[in-house]
């Protein structure tokens, strides 16, 4: 007799661990699902070692990750602007080196990456954050688009409550979407969000204008072109998870590069 899959193995754990405990609604009105079941079992039955392994690993994920942001940025901000923050605050990435940096094809990091990190370690200066606050670089991540005071007010607040990555997201779309007021006499504003699907729409319509045309140009361009276009397949990928949600029997799970 064949033995079973691993995975086999566990998906039919799954399904007693599921038989055992009571079908309870959640809080949404909705059945809950195998993950929320598993997780009842683990606290009826766990003698507290799953919580404190899950508090391990992730204590270790987020500083893991953010040490590697510290010390990318710190060579960068060295290397290229004399360890001067300032001067990254003036130039910015339009810096020729940096530019050339990002584009080299034997980074192993995407330019997004690069610029993320450095401007992660912008905002740790700015805010006075380490990696001994409960805030990580996932936090960081989600307000580097934001204005500084919105930047600075939502991870005191996060920092203060310590919330989680999903939370502090919440919050942000929250604060979004309340900054859009519809105008006296007018049509609603649309969101930031609305705004660029629709762009990204009628540059989908243009593509198949192009959709034969050989491509021809140096091997710097091409890089930056398959970076750009790894950047928004991330960013459709994170953008069609957080639109899924809103459906019935959505999966929680984040992509990767919204974790």
């Amino acid at each position: 007799m064949r033995k079973r899959s691993w995975k086999a193995a566990s998906s039919k754990a799954a399904e007693e661990i599921c038989a055992e405990l009571p079908s309870a609604p959640s809080c949404s009105g909705e059945a809950p699902r195998v993950g929320d079941k598993i997780c009842q079992a683990a606290t009826l039955h766990d003698d507290g070692t799953v919580e404190r392994v899950v508090f391990q690993l992730n204590t270790l994920t987020k500083a893991a990750t953010f040490d590697l942001a510290m010390k990318v940025a710190r060579i960068v901000i060295d290397e290229f602007y004399s360890g001067n923050l300032s001067a990254w605050r003036e130039r910015g990435p339009k810096d020729v080196s940096f530019r050339a940096l990002a584009v080299h094809p034997r980074l192993s990091m995407s330019a997004s990456a690069l610029y993320r990190s450095v401007a992660i370690y912008e905002l740790c200066d700015r805010l006075q954050i380490n990696s001994q606050n409960h805030l990580s670089a996932s936090h960081l991540r989600l307000v580097l688009p934001l204005a500084p005071e919105s930047q600075a007010r939502l991870l005191h607040d996060a920092e203060s409550n310590r919330w989680s990555v999903r939370r502090l997201e919440e919050e942000i779309s929250f604060s979004s979407s309340s900054s859009v007021r519809p105008r006296r006499g007018g049509r609603r504003q649309r969101s930031r969000l609305r705004v660029v699907l629709d762009a990204l729409a009628s540059c989908l319509n243009d593509f198949a204008a192009v959709r034969g045309v050989e491509v021809e140009m140096e091997t710097e361009g091409a890089n930056a072109l398959l970076d750009l276009l790894a950047r928004v397949r991330d960013a459709c990928a994170i953008v069609e998870h957080r639109v899924s949600q809103v459906l019935p029997g959505a999966q929680t799970d984040p992509p990767p590069g919204d974790r």
